[in-house]
This record gives structure tokens, C-alpha cells and sequence, in this order.
């Protein structure tokens, strides 16, 4: 069991370790309020499906928990908000590991609008209201 912030993040860093995820760096920073950390990844691995990456930033953030950031090469003219796992703050480090394969290697599975609300329930719409009707 983890005992700081820096030993939660190495378990993280040897948990993608272990899922064949590479690591350039990683930081905690236990000093600040919220506290942070940031894993940054090799973009050069064979099973990543993006392309054109000029970085993949996995970021924790005591607030939020787990994102990933996704930065094209420039000119490639695209920039992604980044992909939050929410659900939990402080998931195990083998469940980290697994959702950062899940997401470099099956963009499919990531969710395709930002977290939010789609509309407000009780609106009484006619149009969405003629979409439930049979």
C-alpha cells in the first residue's frame, strides 16, 4: 500500500511497466494544493493508435483523479480536451495501467462528447418526447 503521493505514482509507473506501457518521466508534486502529478508516456510505442503524437501526458490531480492529454505533432491542427477516467480518485495502480492500454491502444472506447449534461431531465421538449413515443 502506497504511503505517499510519490510511492502511488511509482506503483502507477510500474503497473504500465508491467502492461508494456512505456515511460519517459514521471513528477509528484505532494508540496502543492491540490496535489499533482504527471506521468508522461512514449509515444513511439508499436500499439498506440494515435498518430502524428508529439506527447501523451497521463496526469493525476487531487481533485479530479486521472487524465489523459493528447498533444499532435504540430500542424497537424487538432487539439483534444483531455480524456478523464473519472469514477474514483485514487483507483489501484493495476486499474490506472489497464484504463491507459484501454485508451492508447482503443480510441473507440473513449467517450465521444465531454462530461456534462445532455439535457435536463423533466424538460418537456415535444420533440424529445415524440422520440420516445413508439
Amino acid at each position: 500500500m502506497p504511503s505517499s503521493l510519490a510511492d502511488y505514482i511509482d506503483a502507477v509507473v510500474a503497473a504500465l511497466a508491467g502492461d508494456d506501457t512505456r515511460v519517459l518521466a514521471h513528477r509528484a508534486d505532494a508540496d502543492t494544493v491540490p496535489r499533482t502529478a504527471t506521468i508522461d508516456l512514449d509515444t513511439a510505442q508499436d500499439d498506440i493508435a494515435f498518430t502524428d503524437l508529439d506527447a501523451l501526458t497521463l496526469t493525476w490531480h487531487e481533485e479530479t483523479g486521472w487524465e489523459i492529454g493528447i498533444t499532435y505533432e504540430p500542424g497537424v491542427g487538432l487539439a483534444p480536451p483531455p480524456i478523464y477516467r473519472g469514477i474514483s480518485v485514487l483507483p489501484t495502480p493495476e486499474v490506472v495501467a489497464a484504463w491507459v492500454g484501454s485508451v492508447i491502444t482503443h480510441p473507440e472506447v473513449i467517450a465521444s462528447r465531454a462530461d456534462g449534461r445532455l439535457r435536463t431531465a423533466g424538460d418537456t421538449a415535444p420533440d424529445f418526447a415524440t422520440a420516445l413515443a413508439p
